[in-house]
């Protein structure tokens, strides 16, 4: 027995990809790689894998099996389908043979009966998706006819016990009592079967399969009669005594009236007194069982009323007031628009949940307006509405603010991700701001990878916004969170980004006029990437330098601007590029005409002197 819990995330999809798969070349190997090659190649296509191996057309190597073989052949990919879902949720057919035809609520509640209570709701509706899109894509009458043709061959050709009885229990599960009623008369049923128990040495163990769905009426060897379970002799009622008259006569006899006379006058008076009171007795005592009979009836009777009154109210509880079940119909019927892709009545149909409801305080009513909700923002947002999608996710935060649920915590996750990039692809610069900050305190503390990443692009996207507003001084703070956030990164794109949030961080604090600030931002940028060969990252290092050396330059300490003409000269010594080594002469030139301001004439002469060496 087995239930694949395997899914795949777009079921709308499952069709094509199967076909594309049954149209492909013959592969020794049908796995991530060769799935990608036909076309598999979103992100989400590599659960297609796990799903193949459920269905049996791939061993745990993803070597094609039997069944891929006969799932590739003409015509046959769709019965196939059919047999492989058969085997791979035999649990669920064991409990409803015909669940290929299930709607999607009973579908789950089935499901709900077999996974573990630690599956969450949204597993169940992937693994509910993914049956429902396979079931779909099935032949089912094409798989019931080839399934009997197997049968008939099998018993033709002698096959072996097992064989047969694995086609028997297939066929058995295929089909319900009545189906088989509907569709194969008795007469046929009949012969059928006894083909196969001449066929088959353990007879009574499948007779047993097939009496499973048939029903099981056994025989007496002896009178030939049908016994049928719970159809048993009954004892007679026991006959009540009859009460003597006043005179002491009594009123029933079990014999002649002759042999009663005869025993009345050999009896003495003696002897009638004693029997008069032996009657009195049993009398009484069957008066008191009577009574203890009537009172256990009572009993009974008042136990049976508390039960029904009982399932009574568990009833009303379950399905309350006729409120419950407008929302629950509302709901459903939005669920039906939503999966016939019928978007705007979808929308339109939860909108009106929402209202009519939003404001409830049943449990019912919430989850269900939590799920319209939901389903109202992934909507909007796969239309890419944004205006109204932004407002919607909105609105998924409000009714889920404060969740404990795993489930509900990783929608909130997702809606203040959607929300702020939406903001921000609307350019509505300051609400994106806000959004992102609001991601980056969400995640901040997180140890999972995916929410590292939303919080490495919150915090980017929040200081170039910030730049953009002109900001400068909050666009300053958040360029150094992003150095800060990236430190150490072996990457080369995040290197750069580092390289760039520090030169940004000194030119914004520099149109603040905090030259400090704007100088130790500077110094981080020439400590951490001065040696650096990436060509992007040595134009911001030479642009820093000239920056540095050019606000010591206008300072009053002249200490400081000759170490920064220094700075440039040794950072961009031996450089052929023109810009760079006008930038070089110009730092020469004028750290000799300082020198000689400051009265050192050997180190100005020394200075000159090297200035007209080189570019005399």
């Amino acid at each position: 027995m087995s239930l694949s819990e395997s899914f795949v995330m777009k079921t709308v999809e499952i069709e094509a990809k199967l076909n594309t798969l049954y149209e492909s070349t013959p592969a020794a190997r049908i796995n991530s790689k060769f799935l990608s090659d036909i076309g598999f190649e979103k992100p989400n296509d590599v659960l297609y894998e796990a799903l193949l191996k459920d269905l049996g057309l791939i061993d745990k190597d993803s070597i094609p099996t039997d069944r891929y073989k006969r799932f590739k052949h003409k015509n046959m990919n769709r019965i196939i389908i059919a047999e492989a879902i058969k085997d791979a949720y035999s649990d669920l057919f064991e409990l409803n043979p015909a669940a290929q035809n299930l709607n999607t609520n009973d579908l789950k509640h089935e499901l709900r009966r077999i996974v573990s209570e630690k599956k969450s709701d949204t597993l169940v509706s992937f693994i509910s998706n993914t049956f429902s899109a396979l079931a779909s894509y099935a032949d089912w009458d094409g798989y019931e006819t080839y399934l009997k043709g197997e049968l008939e061959k099998a018993v033709e050709n002698d096959a072996s016990d097992e064989f047969i009885d694995d086609l028997i229990t297939g066929y058995s599960r295929e089909s319900t009592k009545a189906k088989a009623v509907a569709e194969v008369t008795e007469e046929k049923l009949v012969e059928t079967k006894e083909k196969v128990l001449a066929t088959a040495g353990d007879a009574d163990v499948m007779e047993a399969d097939i009496d499973a769905d048939y029903g099981d009426i056994s025989t007496d060897e002896d009178s030939g009669d049908d016994l049928i379970e719970g159809d048993y002799d009954q004892p007679e009622p026991e006959a009540k005594k009859q009460d003597h008259d006043e005179t002491g006569d009594e009123a029933g006899y079990d014999g002649s009236e002759t042999e009663a006379a005869d025993t009345k006058k050999d009896k003495s008076k003696k002897d009638e007194t004693g029997e008069a009171e032996e009657a009195e007795e049993t009398e009484s005592e069957e008066v008191n069982k009577a009574e203890a009979e009537a009172a256990d009836k009572k009993e009974k009777s008042d136990k049976d009323k508390k039960a029904r009154a009982g399932k009574s109210e568990a009833v009303t509880e379950s399905t309350g007031d006729m409120k419950v079940m407008v929302s629950r119909s509302m709901v459903s019927k939005a669920d039906i628009l939503l999966k016939l892709q019928r978007y705007d009545d979808a929308l339109n149909a939860y909108s009106t949940l929402i209202s009519k409801f939003g404001e409830s305080d049943t449990a019912d009513d919430k989850n269900n307006v939590k799920k319209a909700v939901i389903n109202r923002a992934d909507i909007l947002g796969k239309l890419e509405r944004d205006e109204e999608a932004v407002a919607a996710y909105e609105d998924v935060l409000k009714y889920l603010n404060g969740t404990s649920d795993d489930n509900e915590r990783q929608l909130v996750s997702n809606a203040i991700v959607n929300r702020a990039g939406i903001y921000d692809k609307l350019e509505k610069l300051e609400q994106a701001a806000g959004a992102y900050e609001d991601v980056i305190r969400h995640f901040e503390k997180s140890k999972d990878n995916e929410d590292k990443n939303h919080v490495r692009n919150a915090v980017i996207r929040k200081a170039d916004i910030y730049f953009k507003l002109d900001k400068f001084e909050d666009a300053a703070v958040a360029y150094g969170s992003v150095a800060d956030l990236l430190k150490g990164s072996k990457d080369k794109e995040e290197i750069h980004l580092i390289a760039t949030s520090l030169h940004r961080q000194g030119d914004l604090f520099g149109k603040t006029g905090d030259n400090e600030k704007s100088i130790a931002a500077y110094e981080k940028l020439l400590s951490d990437f001065e040696k650096n060969d990436d060509d992007r990252i040595r134009t911001m290092c030479r642009e820093a330098v000239v920056k540095v050396a050019g606000t010591f330059e206008n300072s009053d300490n002249p200490e400081d601007a000759l170490k920064a003409h220094d700075r440039i000269i040794s950072f961009l010594d031996g450089s052929d590029l023109q810009e760079e080594i006008e930038l070089v002469s110009k730092a020469m030139y004028n750290k000799a005409s300082l020198l000689e301001k400051l009265e050192r004439f050997e180190e100005a002469l020394e200075a000159h002197e090297q200035f007209i060496t080189r570019f005399g």
